[in-house]
């Protein structure tokens, strides 16, 4: 019975400290960017992700929902991501906001999909997206939040882009002219990283879903790792013109392209990266480590849906969109599996023991003074409360023994050198901090 249930996890506070940390990061970035919180329900109706301006019927994340009924018999979902109930929220207080509205946010999402290093049944997504800015420097500000998060947490990625029209132009080339066979299609060429270029062509040629299949390969076969790396993102774009003539998707990321900023070297264009959701528009993109030999899954990704908040409305306009979501624990465990990041035991950064009223006073005013404190309450002897600081790498200890609180004194040991000294009572916090 005292087991959770596969696929989620509970977090004691050494891993949630670990996970405040990247949120925390997260959280600053965004709102240097200027994106505001937004907070909304777990639960949702499940028509909202069948239709095709959500999830859609057949996708693989219909397919993982976590679905359920209520005493009514309507049905719901937990949710499986938060693009979605973001476009619902549009559409549903569009005359309280003003465009462009830009927001996060962050919390659990539920998909009851297969398991692997990364992959989990209940995980946190950190979002931003964006309504109503056209394609061009919005989008080219999404990439850049992105690299500057992956900067932040010392993590090499590479930042993948593609557009949804050069896929549709492309599948267009090679006689797939059906909207609902491009979009069967478009579900099996999201499966390319995970199951391999040979394993998507065999899965179109059981579907014989196309006849041009060798065509289809061969165009997006030539762009795989090592194919044209050593083109730039826009000498990239140019060999594939050479195909297609020039197409609107093109042009659109030959237009963001325009506005990166700094070094753009890792972000490459790859033309079968299809985020598999019908709601894609325009440019999509999803972030990866360099090596992917420990962690193969995307560690973010998101794109264009300017068509989804129009149809969930049914008014007939157009509401232009645009959003990323960062994968919580992919990311952790990305920085687990690196070795680069050490991490805090606790969040207290000073241990205070001795005589337990004069602990609890000078807990009081280093409090006061910003400081996280833990106080000794069980009365233990020195060697224990030293073994205690040490097992949770608390920085720093303050000792109030009888000679201390005679002469108005701490005793500061600074755990991780040994070394300690005097410090006056009034002078303590000042000294701490100054230390921290």
């Amino acid at each position: 019975m005292l087991e959770t249930a596969k696929g989620v996890r509970d977090f004691l506070p050494e891993q949630k400290i670990k996970r405040d940390y990247l949120t925390g990061i997260l959280k600053t970035i965004f709102e240097r960017y200027g994106y505001n919180p937004l907070e909304t329900s777990i639960l949702e109706r499940y028509e909202l992700f069948a239709s095709k301006y959500g999830a859609g019927e057949g996708s693989d994340q219909l397919a993982e929902c976590f679905k359920l009924t209520d005493r009514g018999d309507r049905k719901l979902v937990l949710r499986p991501e938060l693009t979605v109930p973001f476009a619902r929220v549009v559409g549903m207080y569009k005359n309280e906001l003003k465009m462009p509205f830009k927001r996060y946010e962050m919390g659990s999402v539920f998909r009851d999909g297969p398991l692997k290093p990364g992959r989990y049944r209940q995980f946190w997504q950190c979002d931003v997206d964006v309504v109503g800015a056209p394609v061009g420097a919005i989008d080219a500000e999404i990439i850049q939040l992105a690299a500057d998060a992956f900067s932040s947490f010392g993590l090499d990625v590479e930042i993948r882009m593609n557009n949804r029209k050069v896929l549709n132009a492309i599948l267009e080339f090679v006689k797939v002219i059906d909207p609902e066979k491009q979009k069967e299609v478009l579900i099996v060429l999201d499966k390319w990283d995970k199951i391999g270029k040979d394993g998507v062509c065999n899965e179109l040629k059981s579907r014989r879903l196309l006849q041009e299949l060798d065509l289809l390969m061969l165009i997006l076969g030539s762009f795989e790792d090592g194919n044209r790396s050593n083109l730039t993102f826009k000498e990239q774009l140019n060999f594939l013109r050479t195909r297609l003539k020039d197409v609107e998707g093109i042009r659109e990321l030959e237009e963001i392209s325009d506005y990166f900023i700094g070094d753009s070297n890792n972000i490459k264009f790859v033309p079968y990266l299809a985020r598999g959701l019908a709601y894609y528009t325009g440019t999509i993109f999803e972030v990866f480590l360099k090596d992917r030999s420990k962690i193969s899954s995307s560690l973010a990704g998101g794109g264009r849906y300017d068509n989804m908040i129009g149809g969930f409305m049914e008014d007939g306009k157009i509401y232009p969109a645009v959003g990323i979501s960062f994968g919580l624990e992919t990311i952790l465990d990305a920085l687990e599996l690196s070795e680069k990041k050490q991490w805090a035991k606790t969040i207290a950064q000073v241990y205070v023991f001795g005589d337990i009223s004069a602990s609890m006073s000078v807990a009081k005013s280093l409090r006061n003074a910003g400081v996280n404190v833990e106080v000794d309450y069980l009365s233990r002897n020195f060697k224990k409360n030293l073994e205690y600081a040490n097992a949770l790498a608390i920085p720093f200890v303050v000792i109030l023994g009888e000679d201390e609180i005679k002469s108005g004194t701490a005793t500061v040991k600074e755990m991780k050198s040994g070394e300690q000294e005097k410090v006056e009572m009034g002078k303590l916090g000042e000294y701490l901090v100054s230390r921290l």
